[in-house]
């Protein structure tokens, strides 16, 4: 069982940097495409929208990383408990 523990916690781990670099990724894909429709004036739009698209799209996923955390996490809990409590 440990050994399921420590590959769920690696894969929660993985998931929570793999969505950091998407929101590096979408909002210098957002800043590149500003630019490449607007011009200079893309490099000051470009961010806001990318990171706008950060929140939400790497928002939600970093919320239901933590949904999973916390029921790894409550699942731990109880398997620690002697039968006689559960």
């Amino acid at each position: 069982m440990k050994f399921v523990n420590a590959i769920n916690r690696f894969l929660a781990t993985s998931i929570g940097l793999l969505n950091a670099v998407l929101a590096v990724f979408l909002i210098l894909c957002s800043t590149a495409i500003a630019v490449e429709w607007i011009g200079g004036f893309g490099l000051f739009v470009g961010p806001v929208i990318g990171a706008g698209a950060a929140v939400i799209f790497c928002g939600m996923l970093a919320v239901l990383i933590n949904i999973r955390d916390l029921l790894a996490a409550s699942a731990d809990r109880s398997s620690d408990k002697p039968a006689s409590e559960q």
